[in-house]
């Protein structure tokens, strides 16, 4: 009981590891509310014990950490460190953030590419130009911490990982999961075209929305991770939601639907082990025909519309609604493309050729 008691005092120092408000422990010995350990340890000395110096310096180096480099979202904490002094790219980051941090030293005019394998060619390079800097012998730590109640935290996730490791399997993620993206601005506040992968916050709203509580945010950013460390196969459901929201232009302003969809085709490739962008002619799968036919109504209705004119097409209103019962929109889809048809004269069979 006095090692009990002694662990008390001290557990009841190390708060206030998230913020100054947070009252959650990552060590606690008391049972007497809240059942901390009880389902682990019959008795309080029978856990194990730690000194006040090492508790100390430990819970004091978790707070610096978090509060100089720690990503908190609705009080789960994702913590990646390393105890080199290079700066270490952070796993839930997109490929713009990683990729323009690293080229801060070299020159900026450079960092537009125009292909996919010209990026992935020039992010390997920004990655080993962090590899080159690194001892091997140094680990990268990953952590993420939350509390389920208001005096407990838990460790949701830990990973110390060699670096060599942690730089291949980013380097992995950033490009086998890459498409075009246009929503990131630069330090002029331009909008920039890079190509890569979205960070996990975005694949987020990607998926649930933009106005989606923080709770589900960093439930999926949890979910994302061993899917970059550990290359695990995205999970289905999050790929099938940010299909379903892409499906449905309508709803979303159109920068706001061009993101989700950039992100969506980014998810859906990397899900299906890759997917080429250059038409298949030689294709005789039903939903890609259908696709094809829905993108040529939207380029036809595009191509006859005024260039001041930005309403949404008749194919994008329709998406949604086609992609459930392709054969019967479709009839809806030609009945408006009439008169653009019209309009357009000889070039309808140019734009029809594609």
């Amino acid at each position: 009981m006095l090692l009990a008691k002694k662990c008390q005092v001290q557990v009841n120092m190390q708060t206030k590891i998230r913020n100054a408000g947070d009252k959650a422990k990552l060590i606690s010995a008391n049972d007497t509310s809240g059942f901390t350990f009880r389902g682990r340890f019959n008795k309080a000395d029978e856990s194990a014990a730690i000194s006040y110096e090492v508790s100390q310096k430990a819970h004091n180096a978790l707070k610096w950490l978090i509060n100089k480099q720690g990503k908190i979202i609705d009080q789960r904490v994702f913590l990646v460190w390393s105890n080199d002094a290079m700066p270490i790219p952070d796993v839930v980051d997109d490929s713009y953030s990683i990729f323009s941090s690293s080229e801060k030293s070299s020159n900026e005019d450079e960092s537009t590419f125009y292909t996919q394998e010209e990026f992935a060619n020039e992010f390997a390079k920004a990655i080993d130009g962090y590899k080159n800097n690194l001892s091997t012998k140094a680990n990268i730590q990953i952590l993420i911490l939350d509390s389920a109640t208001t005096g407990r935290l838990a460790v949701l996730y830990y990973r110390s990982i060699n670096q060599e490791m942690y730089f291949n399997r980013i380097k992995n993620w950033h490009t086998t999961a890459m498409w075009e993206f246009h929503y990131r601005k630069d330090h002029n506040g331009e909008f920039v075209k890079f190509y890569g992968t979205p960070a996990t916050k975005d694949i987020a709203f990607a998926a649930y929305g933009p106005h989606v509580s923080e709770k589900v945010v960093k439930g999926l950013m949890e979910r994302m991770i061993p899917c970059i460390m550990d290359e695990k196969k995205i999970p289905v459901d999050i790929v099938r939601s940010a299909i379903y929201r892409a499906s449905n232009p309508v709803s979303m302003e159109k920068w706001q639907w061009e993101k989700t969809l950039s992100i969506t085709c980014s998810l859906v490739s990397k899900h299906e082990g890759g997917i080429s962008v250059a038409l298949d002619k030689e294709s005789m799968d039903r939903d890609y025909l259908f696709g094809r036919l829905l993108a040529i109504a939207d380029v036809l209705e595009r191509n006859a519309l005024d260039s001041g004119d930005q309403r949404a097409t008749n194919a994008r209103r329709y998406m949604n609604s086609f992609s459930q019962h392709p054969a019967r929109t479709w009839k809806t889809i030609q009945d408006a493309l009439q008169p653009y048809q019209a309009r357009l004269g000889e070039k309808f069979g140019i734009i029809t050729n594609y």
